[in-house]
């Protein structure tokens, strides 16, 4: 575990990479925007668009969140050239989807390649907030409910109390997981945070887009109904069985890694290439930036 300091400096370099994300960010809408193209951004999407150019639709919430709340961002005379998003709301064909925007993200638990995790004493936890708005929300308070005799109940929603959330995977063999809600491609850090430690995430989310991300279903366990749950806590779950997925889980591990470092070969050269493609594309060639098209 790491210490007070070590964590609150973690804090603060991840406030300082969050600071260049932001400059490359605003740059990217920069470089949009001289091409006709407008970023509408989840909550900002009524501010931010703008009839007559090109608008995106950045949808990049829980798609649970998007539909509690579509009626205030999105408006009925909202046309929308593109969409980046977990669903595809709008069925548009130009669409992308961001199933491994989380991967990188250690707003919560970091990826420590130095660290070793095979000491792991305690059996199977589940952690919560005290939400219970959307339909995930309430299904972590049922299972806690139902099961929670079975597992180590942490956070807020159990005991009023905050803790970090490596403390609730690190000692870990298996950690259940709820999403906000159940959608193909959506997976969240709560699924990645497992990963990170070599816990095995007892899943409810998105398995389709956790296999087209290459990880190993053979170390995970999905259900999908409290009697699916219920049988792998009282019939699945044990040191044994850990032991057994373990090549599975370290494989995982592994392909979190490569995935992350696949994801932040593309920030960093996306930006830098287009940006310096559309500033160097005229002087040397006499092409005009602002006729570039910029497609999905």
């Amino acid at each position: 575990m790491k210490t007070y300091f070590q964590k609150q400096f973690k804090k603060v370099q991840r406030r300082f990479n969050w600071g260049l994300k932001k400059q490359v960010y605003s740059k990217s809408l920069s470089l949009f925007a001289k091409n006709g193209y407008q970023i509408c951004y989840n909550k900002l999407t009524p501010q931010q668009y703008k009839p007559g150019k090109k608008n995106i639709l950045f949808l990049i919430e829980s798609p649970a969140v998007v539909e509690h709340h579509w009626d205030e961002w999105i408006q009925p005379h909202m046309e929308f050239h593109a969409e980046v998003s977990f669903h595809n709301f709008l069925k548009l064909p130009r669409y992308t989807c961001c199933r491994s925007l989380y991967a990188t993200s250690d707003n919560f638990v970091e990826l420590d390649p130095n660290a070793t995790y095979t000491d792991k004493p305690l059996l199977v936890s589940m952690i919560y907030s005290d939400k219970q708005t959307l339909k995930g929300h309430k299904l972590r308070y049922e299972v806690a409910q139902l099961f929670g005799d079975k597992m180590d109940l942490l956070g807020f929603g159990a005991t009023g109390k905050f803790i970090e959330k490596d403390e609730s995977l690190i000692p870990y063999m298996y950690q259940v997981v709820i999403e906000n809600g159940m959608y193909p491609d959506y997976v969240s850090e709560k699924f990645f945070d497992c990963l990170k430690t070599m816990t095995v995430p007892i899943y409810w989310g998105g398995r389709e887009g956790v296999e087209k991300m290459g990880f190993d279903p053979r170390g995970i366990l999905f259900f999908t109904t409290h009697d699916e749950l219920e049988h792998i806590l009282t019939k699945q779950i044990s040191a044994d069985k850990y032991a057994a997925m373990l090549p599975f889980v370290e494989k995982n591990y592994a392909r979190l890694r490569e995935l992350r470092q696949e994801i932040s070969m593309d920030a960093l050269l996306s930006p830098v290439l287009l940006n310096g493609y559309m500033g160097t594309t005229k002087s040397y060639y006499g092409f005009q930036p602002d006729k570039l098209s910029l497609d999905f």
